[in-house]
């Protein structure tokens, strides 16, 4: 092939616009960088991930969270907190973190009240937590009860045997108790002979009583529900009689016996009184249970006709 002037120009053009085109796009890509990110966690169980919750709870606080770890010079230690906050910092930029060794800072350390093992205090507003155990669960929990504006409260009925909202005991409620107080829920027990309903209880709970109310009790209980108060109510199978009016009132009847279940054995459970539930329909209470629920020797119940309440199965 001839080279000529006219040749040598249409090389030299061509490289001129290879180059142009080249700069353009190492710099659009550039740009894009700094406008889009994109992030994937690939790992087993998507273990740097944080769970739906917690991302809802972060959409909803507008203000910028302060973190401190108060911890010593330690890499795997510190490394591990900046990996977890920092998965929270994908969801919300303005979560801030930082390192204060406490041995430097003893005045500091004693006028918060820091455990000698150290500790992270999360501040959110003019308000603040502290936590020991690095996980999630413990963050988000932490966070969540930052985010309560006033106080809730949760009322145990008493005095009929029902099942204790705290101790040692293996039919109890105390790890129920426990979670919720986690969660930054007061937790009370009241009995109904002595007092009303307190007006600021967001939820009163009667566990399993073995023994009926009495008139001035069930009264108050009616009344208390009648007001719009929530009522969780837990029931066993073969209950004793005596709360008649207040399945009446809310519209559901009883039925004697016991739920079996005679696909446990798939799950490895020989008794068919343990019945497994592995999943819900989509309903404010139960959109966030997603996993497993047993329920052994449960008992059943129908709705009846109210006008009052809609019964939602």
């Amino acid at each position: 092939m001839k080279v000529t002037r006219r040749s040598r120009l249409l090389l030299r053009l061509q490289s001129l616009v290879f180059a142009v085109l080249f700069i353009a796009i190492i710099g659009m890509l550039g740009w894009l960088s700094t406008q889009y990110v994109y992030q994937a966690d690939w790992t087993t169980g998507a273990r740097n991930t944080i769970s739906d919750g917690s991302r809802r709870l972060l959409e909803g606080m507008d203000q910028v969270v302060q973190i401190t770890a108060y911890v010593r010079e330690d890499e795997l230690t510190r490394g591990q907190i900046k990996d977890l906050i920092g998965t929270y910092q994908r969801f919300k930029d303005d979560i801030t973190l930082e390192f204060i060794n406490p041995d430097l800072t003893p005045e500091r350390v004693r006028e918060l009240g820091i455990a000698s093992g150290g500790e992270i205090v999360i501040r959110y507003r003019d308000r603040s937590e502290k936590i020991q155990t690095l996980s999630e669960q413990h963050l988000t929990n932490a966070l969540l009860r930052l985010t309560r504006q006033e106080e809730r409260w949760i009322a145990f009925l008493t005095g009929h045997g029902e099942r204790p909202s705290s101790g040692e005991t293996n039919h109890g409620l105390s790890a129920f108790s426990q979670e919720l107080e986690r969660k930054g829920v007061n937790v009370q027990s009241i009995s109904l002979v002595e007092s009303e309903v307190p007006s600021n209880i967001n939820l009163l709970v009667l566990a399993s009583p073995r023994s009926a109310l009495l008139p001035g009790e069930m009264d108050k209980l009616l009344s208390y529900i009648e007001k719009g108060g929530n009522l969780l109510w837990l029931s066993e199978p073969d209950s004793p009689p005596g709360l008649e009016p207040l399945a009446e009132q809310l519209g559901v009847n009883l039925l004697p016996g016991m739920v079996v279940d005679a696909t446990t054995q798939m799950f490895g459970i020989e008794n068919p009184t343990f019945v497994v539930i592995t999943g819900y329909p989509r309903h404010d209470i139960s959109n966030e249970m997603t996993k497993v629920t047993v329920f052994p020797e449960a008992a059943a119940l129908e709705t009846t006709d109210s006008a009052a309440w809609t019964a939602i199965p």
